[in-house]
């Protein structure tokens, strides 16, 4: 294998997300050997959504198969069923690829899940590695879509309430988000030269002490907050590149290469 794409918050048949079918994937195929959805594909937490996400990541895998293509289906917060695999690493190790929840305290701190995901953390043992502390927020993620969770949410004047300071946790998260990542690096991964991630939906390339961070935004309707990239892992050329993703004639297309970085 030589070229692996990464996407990330696809967000299949959620309302907002811009991919109304597979199919309008398909471009972003062409010429790789391996397909990395970077958490988030599907709603599977949903019991409204379910379903029919499920269906479509399923039909967007065949797809791929089809064409030869391998998936690696990541785990992110909507979706910590989808498979087992919570991250993966490339280049030896220099390159991370991790949905990016586990760096932010309450793994959604805009939520009025956050409280009750901060209290689930607290009862575990601090985790001491890399795929402990995804394993953790994985289980988390798991337990705060239940239907006993969904059973203490707020009131809907409650909920209004909440709307302000969402807002601002919003913001704090995307402005903190690429410190906060270096510093789980640094404690988790150590060896990471490149990490790519998603879940803010907040697109950016940013470089803290030596690391790349790169988020890779999300299929969203609206270009606010960010439109998608599409980040490639060129093994020929141990470099990693960064796509914009465009949408042309009704399908997406990745666009000229705006960053590469040699690893």
């Amino acid at each position: 294998m030589s070229k692996t794409l990464i996407l990330s918050d696809i967000h299949f048949s959620k309302p907002s997300s811009s991919v109304q079918s597979p199919q309008m994937l398909a471009p972003l195929l062409h010429g790789i050997d391996t397909l990395m959805l970077n958490g988030d594909t599907a709603e599977t937490l949903s019991k409204k959504m379910s379903a029919q996400s499920i269906a479509m990541t399923e039909e967007l895998v065949s797809v791929a198969s089809e064409a030869d293509i391998e998936v690696v289906l990541i785990t992110g917060n909507h979706d910590p069923d989808i498979s087992k695999r919570h991250h993966a690493t490339e280049f030896d190790k220099r390159v991370l690829i991790m949905h990016g929840h586990a760096v932010l305290d309450g793994i959604a701190p805009w939520s009025w899940r956050s409280k009750h995901i901060r209290e689930l953390k607290s009862q575990q043992a601090d985790p001491d590695t890399l795929e402990d502390i995804l394993e953790l927020v994985t289980e988390v993620s798991q337990q705060v879509g239940s239907e006993t969770m969904e059973a203490k949410r707020p009131s809907t004047m409650r909920m209004a309430s909440l709307a302000a300071p969402a807002v601002f946790h919003i913001l704090k998260s995307w402005y903190n988000f690429p410190t906060l990542t270096c510093k789980f690096l640094k404690q988790y991964a150590p060896e990471t030269k490149v990490c790519i991630t998603g879940h803010t939906h907040r697109q950016g390339i940013w470089i803290r002490d030596n690391s790349v961070i790169i988020n890779t935004g999300c299929f969203g309707k609206l270009p606010f907050p960010s439109r998608p990239l599409g980040v490639i892992l060129d093994r020929n050329q141990n470099a990693v590149y960064v796509h914009p993703i465009k949408v042309k004639k009704g399908v997406f297309q990745l666009a000229k290469s705006i960053c590469k970085i040699i690893v």
